[in-house]
């Protein structure tokens, strides 16, 4: 699916949240999405879009749409 839409439902789904968040909406929006919840997203995104996601961009993901960003580029490299 697309990335754009599937990225804020994993988000949804991994921190237990009512709704999928927006493409604006970061660790400062949304309960759950601390050091802990990132390394949750970061599994659980690899895991729904089979690719690997650089573990040291994870801490810099500000908002859904960086997360967005992350997952179409690994899944540009894996072509």
């Amino acid at each position: 699916g697309d990335p754009a839409v599937e990225v804020p439902r994993v988000v949804a789904e991994t921190l237990a949240l009512p709704g999928p968040p927006t493409l604006e909406q970061g660790p400062d929006d949304l309960p759950g999405w601390d050091s802990l919840g990132a390394l949750r997203l970061l599994l659980a995104l690899e895991e729904r879009f089979e690719v690997t996601l650089d573990e040291t961009a994870m801490p810099r993901s500000r908002r859904v749409s960086d997360l967005v960003a992350q997952v179409r580029a690994a899944l540009e490299r894996s072509g």
